[in-house]
């Protein structure tokens, strides 16, 4: 009887054991997916953000509703500096600014009547339908870009390298792309050379200019050039053509003056 009562605690050990092994493996692993679409699942993280926010302050307005509509204020103001300042495109302000009076409002809602079935079912209706607007706005492109650039940076530094330089900064222009990068710590501004950067990233001999930063001798920003502006052979005139054009049309309008007084 016991050796039986042994056996069922071991097995049922090694089945617990197993479980938590492959809850592991299956959080890491949704973890790693998560953090690698991490922009096109802001839309999700916000509105499971809301659900224990909400919860909180249905905890707070039953016990200090003053001081939760102060809270309410407080946010309010943040989310219109953060709407105005840290969103530069006019549709991520207007879009900021739907998601934070509905985020707002909601949670308001829930603080007063938590127990409002229709107020969860009109977060899960509501947070793919803004999504659609977050996944055609420009902040979503542009984080997704950054985030594509930062791992291809890791490997074109590598094969540079400067294993472990961080990119700090990007800019997309019309004929390549601006990079500001940091060096590590045993890196300097000497050990990123212009031949090996271009050989790292597969572009044109004469595509990469590297500019050093006076005040930070980690800090290097690349211009990458990836095409040639003049391969289709047009020519861009001196600035000093200008006078000489005005001059010489200066000197045609006296000639036609000098002739129609003779």
């Amino acid at each position: 009887m016991s050796r039986k009562h042994t056996n069922g605690s071991g097995r049922r050990g090694f089945l617990a054991a197993a479980a938590l092994a492959i809850g592991a493996w299956l959080g890491a692993h949704l973890g790693r997916v998560a953090f690698r679409y991490r922009w096109q699942l802001v839309p999700l993280f916000l509105a499971v953000g809301l659900l224990p926010l909400g919860w909180v302050t249905a905890w707070t307005w039953w016990l200090w509703p003053d001081w939760t509509l102060a809270a309410f204020g407080v946010g309010a103001a943040c989310a219109a500096v953060w709407v105005w300042q840290g969103l530069h495109r006019v549709y991520d302000r207007i879009l900021g600014a739907v998601v934070a009076a509905l985020g707002i409002a909601w949670l308001l809602a829930v603080a007063v009547n938590p127990g409002a079935g229709v107020l969860y079912g009109m977060l899960a209706l509501a947070w793919p339908v803004l999504g659609v607007f977050w996944w055609c706005g420009g902040a979503f492109r542009s984080g997704r870009a950054m985030a594509q650039l930062r791992r291809r940076w890791a490997g074109i530094a590598e094969l540079a390298g400067v294993a472990g330089a961080k990119l700090i900064r990007a800019e997309t222009t019309e004929v390549g792309e601006v990079l500001t990068v940091e060096m590590p710590g045993d890196k300097t501004q000497r050990d990123l050379s212009r031949e090996r950067v271009e050989a790292a990233m597969s572009t044109r001999p004469g595509g990469i200019h590297l500019v050093k930063d006076d005040r930070n001798a980690r800090r290097v920003t690349i211009h990458h050039v990836a095409r040639d502006p003049w391969a289709d052979g047009s020519e861009a005139a001196h600035p000093l053509m200008a006078v000489v054009a005005a001059m010489a049309a200066a000197e045609t309008h006296t000639d036609t003056e000098l002739e129609e007084a003779a």
